[in-house]
């Protein structure tokens, strides 16, 4: 199931070539680890270039974005792979 949640989430990052490479975020109180970036992608929000990822925790998928013109980060889409288990896809 996709759900969009376009919420501000606290990420833990390190910058790797000059760009923000995402190690773990929290989201409902829980610590998410990163084990792997997906797709990275940069999108300009006027002047400003926003970093987009696609990353998962083996579980689930999450599109997150850094917004250096705001610092912060957000946490844009959620797509839940044990609902398509529990579902019997």
């Amino acid at each position: 199931m996709i759900v969009s949640v376009k919420k501000k989430i606290k990420v833990a990052a390190v910058f790797d070539e000059g760009f923000p490479k995402p190690v773990w975020f929290i989201f409902d109180n829980e610590k998410i680890m990163i084990k792997q970036i997906c797709y990275k992608w940069t999108e300009r929000q006027g002047k400003w270039l926003n970093y987009k990822y696609t990353v998962t925790d083996e579980h689930s998928i999450f599109e997150i974005v850094f917004i250096p013109e705001k610092m912060c980060w957000i946490l844009e889409v959620l797509e839940d792979s044990a609902y398509y288990k529990l579902q019997g896809f």
